[in-house]
């Protein structure tokens, strides 16, 4: 069944021959635009169409593909697609009103130069000029997925599953206010009230400064809207339909670039205001002798000169500390007057660009640190096999002291990855011209702090060896 928030485009010039296709949409509460391909009808760059997941297009629009042949109609029909929807618009399933292979085979071959991205498409063959039953039932078998690529399928349930939780967290924030008994309007009045009192108490929690610190700050929206945002994942993964991971794929087989594209989208966040200190933020400093240190600690040595590596440094100060705050202050006194300055613990690290998917050879491992890896061999209840397997392991693990992330995209637009060293860690006077370049997600931010409690607290090795 098609999912009530799939938006389709229907692109046809004779209203007439898809009004029985509108009638069964709305019916059935799914979303559709209608558009008849004409030049006034195509909306402006700005306004182009999003969230399309399926286009209903005749090719034989008057205006657009008449007495042309087939290679220039779907040069026309390409180009009508590409005025309509968003480069942005992501994965699109069409389904063409013809039996005409070849104007559609055109038309494919002429999308390939766009930037939308075709997932499949189905003939729909009219009957008596319009779209008939035999053609609705076609329709629905497609927008019921059992013909639908497995990711496109996968996708738009997931996209179900955003619009619902999007529904019911607006219903449960909007009702968090309740309108009192009271006339009309005294009722939408103090509920917009109450609503704004709520949406300012929640860029007081985002800041962790006092309202009448930040009740002037033109960055009140978005310090709300980032705590919107927080509450809503939340929502997401609570209300949620567990989903089918498309099957008989190798999922290794990615290349770097979308790997870092992925990284990037999942675990770094549009940074509001770069000034600002929170737990997360990196940014990136000069100084020489740590940028050696930590590049002779974890690079091999054929690669210490050579890799093009920047110093950075991510913020680890705990947000309650923050919010109270409990970080260490002194007193700045300059021609300007006293100034705080804030003190945050902070660990360093080396931004590392890479090219391509052999970058896990420029580390050190952790059998570099430890070379005996012999002992293997006198395990007496382990196959051969598996002991290579276990010393492939220790070969490639990396050590305790070194969190590194899987390749991202930084500000430059390259890939790269970024090293921590757990040994350097320390406080810096961080002072309000600081300028962070990036923030890490929140499950990014944990498993690094976590991983740091576990290597301070370790017991470490205590056995003697001979």
């Amino acid at each position: 069944m098609i999912r009530n928030n799939t938006q389709i485009l229907i692109i046809d010039d004779v209203y007439e021959e898809v009004r029985n296709l509108i009638s069964v949409l709305a019916k059935n509460g799914l979303s559709y635009v209608y558009n008849d391909g004409s030049e006034k009808m195509r909306p402006k760059k700005k306004l182009k169409y999003t969230g399309v997941r399926f286009v209903v297009l005749d090719i034989n629009i008057t205006k657009v593909t008449k007495g042309l042949p087939d290679e220039v109609k779907g040069a026309k029909l390409a180009d009508l697609l590409t005025s309509c929807i968003a480069a942005d618009n992501g994965p699109i399933f069409i389904l063409f009103c013809t039996n005409d292979e070849s104007v559609v085979d055109a038309v494919k071959k002429n999308l390939l130069r766009t930037e939308l991205t075709l997932v499949g498409s189905l003939l729909l063959e009219k009957e008596n000029g319009s779209v008939g039953k035999k053609a609705l039932d076609e329709l629905n078998k497609a927008l019921d997925g059992s013909d639908l690529p497995e990711s496109f399928n996968f996708f738009l349930s997931w996209e179900q599953n955003v619009d619902k939780a999007r529904s019911l967290f607006v219903h449960d924030l909007a009702t968090l206010c309740p309108m009192l008994n009271d006339d009309l309007e005294n009722r939408i009045v103090r509920w917009d009230e109450e609503m704004k009192r709520l949406l300012g108490n929640l860029a007081v929690a985002y800041t962790g400064q006092e309202w009448k610190k930040i009740k002037t700050d033109s960055k009140i929206p978005d310090y709300a809207t980032c705590m919107l945002n927080q509450s809503f994942v939340d929502k997401i993964s609570k209300n949620g339909k567990t989903l089918t991971i498309p099957s008989e794929n190798d999922f290794t087989s990615i290349s770097i670039d979308a790997l870092a594209k992925i990284n990037t989208s999942l675990f770094l966040e549009k940074i509001i205001d770069e000034f600002k200190v929170d737990t997360g933020r990196v940014a990136y400093a000069i100084d020489e002798q740590m940028l050696g240190m930590i590049k002779k600690s974890v690079l091999n040595k054929d690669y210490i000169e050579k890799a093009h590596a920047s110093l950075i440094y991510a913020v680890i100060t705990p947000q309650c500390d923050l919010a109270h705050p409990r970080y260490l202050r002194s007193e700045n006194t300059s021609s300007s007057g006293k100034k705080i300055d804030s003190w945050h613990r902070i660990v360093w690290g080396i931004e590392i660009e890479v090219d391509d998917d052999r970058y896990g050879d420029m580390f050190q491992k952790a059998s570099d640190y430890c070379q005996r890896i012999n002992f293997i061999d006198d395990l007496q209840s382990v196959s051969v096999e598996d002991k290579k397997k276990l010393k492939k392991y220790i070969q490639n693990c990396k050590p305790e002291s070194i969190f590194s992330t899987s390749p991202l995209i930084n500000v430059l637009g390259k890939k790269c990855i970024w090293v921590f060293h757990f040994a350097s860690v320390t406080t810096k006077c961080l002072k309000e011209k600081q300028r962070f370049k990036y923030q890490m997600s929140r499950e990014l931010v944990f498993d690094l702090q976590s991983k740091l409690a576990n290597h301070v607290n370790r017991l470490g090795n205590n056995m003697l060896e001979c």
